[in-house]
């Protein structure tokens, strides 16, 4: 229907109504992708707030109970003066000891660190021993 009746317009060579047909699809096109938008934006917020309500629950029972919300957690272990590089993830049953300097991106997974080393990698892996820094090291 719009296609024809642009199609009419530029055979009389009726620019002003070309300009407004033109004006009409784009409009269209922008109002529908602004409610796809905002329709997907009310499901968003409707399923954050039942897992939030499934958690405050979780969180209730967890409290009144005693019991751990995830019973298969594992516990994590940081010695004093640890340095951690950016992005370092450290799963469950990890001890990091002493003085230890964990690598930009290292993974320590089940792992126990010796105190006072420097580990990277993925897994971590020692890369020197004898490590000792100060908060002047520090860029």
């Amino acid at each position: 229907m719009i296609l024809r009746r642009v199609i009419a317009h530029v055979r009389k060579q009726e620019w002003t109504a070309i300009a407004i047909d033109l004006v009409i699809v784009v409009l269209g096109v922008v109002i529908g992708i602004q409610v796809s938008n905002w329709n997907e934006s009310r499901v968003l917020r409707e399923r954050e707030r039942t897992h939030l309500e499934q958690l405050l629950i979780d969180l209730e029972s967890d409290r009144t109970t005693g019991e751990r919300i995830n019973p298969y957690g594992a516990n994590i272990r940081l010695g004093r003066h640890v340095w951690l590089g950016r992005d370092v993830v450290i799963t469950g049953h990890s001890d990091v000891g002493d003085g230890v300097v964990i690598g930009h991106g290292s993974l320590v997974r089940g792992q126990k660190v010796p105190a006072h080393t420097a580990v990277a990698g993925s897994p971590a892996r020692v890369l020197r021993e004898n490590v000792a820094w100060r908060h002047e090291d520090q860029p």
